[in-house]
């Protein structure tokens, strides 16, 4: 059965939480599920503690510390600091009584990868200076063969060595490891399904998120077909949670492509197709991962159920 969520995203307080938890009791006689975000620090993790047993999965890193994990980095210490998040994400996972921890792997560069977006953006600015695959500076899009590139492939394989490792981590909590499908941005791994079929053969106990907002994007700017890549991705048997989330993006005369996390219905994602297929072929759970609207977002999905 799909379980539906909230990404706390969207929500930022313990109050914006307990009052929309309530809400939603009110109108539908149960409580949402939820799940953790990296945007949440200690003191709010703490603050959320009421939502324990309500949570089905969280967000690396979790609590938000200073940087992504990155697992496609070959230096030492940045290694060592994404495993110990890794850690303690799935601790706090476990802590909640959820059992899916999302994780954004790696990417094609050793240094560390900043959380916020701002200063992320400024990494991507000097990265852009220096690359051959820089396709759109909007956005930081690379080229669409990007993922054929010898850096791509060179962390891949890197990322996928210390995959296994992080997976028999979360495991020995009782976690799920369950890798994210990123946009085609310069840095990201994991933008294509290939990526993902690589993966699933080569790591045991490992999982898959599938991020419909993202694939949406990729499959433009990589130009492969969107619903073959949702139907090779359920067909792993690996697909445990899904993040639905709407975009603009499109191949117009003027291109445009842009990760909005919108309102279902307010982009181009297929949201009610891909949400069909992933009932029909999955048992994934389903996080609305819009930035606002969690109530609006949350009874449009399970109109589609």
């Amino acid at each position: 059965m799909n379980k539906t969520g909230v990404s706390l995203v969207s929500l930022h307080t313990a109050n914006e939480i307990e009052d929309f938890s309530e809400d939603y009791f009110r109108k539908k006689g149960i409580y949402p599920n939820f799940e953790l975000s990296y945007q949440m620090n200690p003191q709010d993790i703490e603050d959320a503690s009421f939502i324990k047993g309500r949570v089905l999965s969280g967000h690396a890193p979790c609590p938000g510390i200073k940087y992504f994990p990155n697992l496609g980095s070959r230096n030492t210490a940045v290694l060592r600091e994404s495993i110990n998040s890794i850690k303690q994400s799935a601790d706090t996972i476990a802590a909640f009584g959820g059992n899916i921890l999302v994780l954004h792997a790696g990417y094609t560069i050793d240094g560390p990868v900043f959380k916020d977006f701002e200063q992320r953006k400024k990494t991507l600015e000097i990265y852009e200076r220096q690359s051959t695959q820089l396709w759109k500076k909007t956005g930081s899009i690379c080229k669409p063969d990007y993922w054929k590139s010898d850096e791509y492939r060179i962390h891949m394989d890197q990322t996928l060595k210390n995959l296994k490792k992080a997976a028999v981590i979360c495991m020995d909590k009782g976690v799920l490891l369950a890798v994210e499908n990123l946009n085609p941005r310069l840095t990201y791994l994991f933008q294509v399904p290939e990526d993902f079929s690589r993966m699933m053969e080569e790591i045991k106990n490992i999982s898959i998120c599938i991020d419909i907002g993202h694939l949406w994007i990729s499959s433009l700017v990589h130009n492969f077909n969107y619903f073959k890549a949702l139907k090779l991705l359920t067909q792993t048997g690996g697909v445990v949670t899904a993040h639905i989330h709407d975009n603009t993006s499109n191949n117009g005369k003027v291109p445009h492509y842009n990760d909005d996390h919108g309102t279902i219905g307010t982009g181009r994602v297929p949201i009610q197709e891909s949400i069909q297929h992933l009932i029909k072929y999955s048992s994934a759970n389903l996080i609305i991962e819009a930035t606002s609207n969690p109530y609006e977002n949350l009874a449009l999905l399970e109109s589609m159920l």
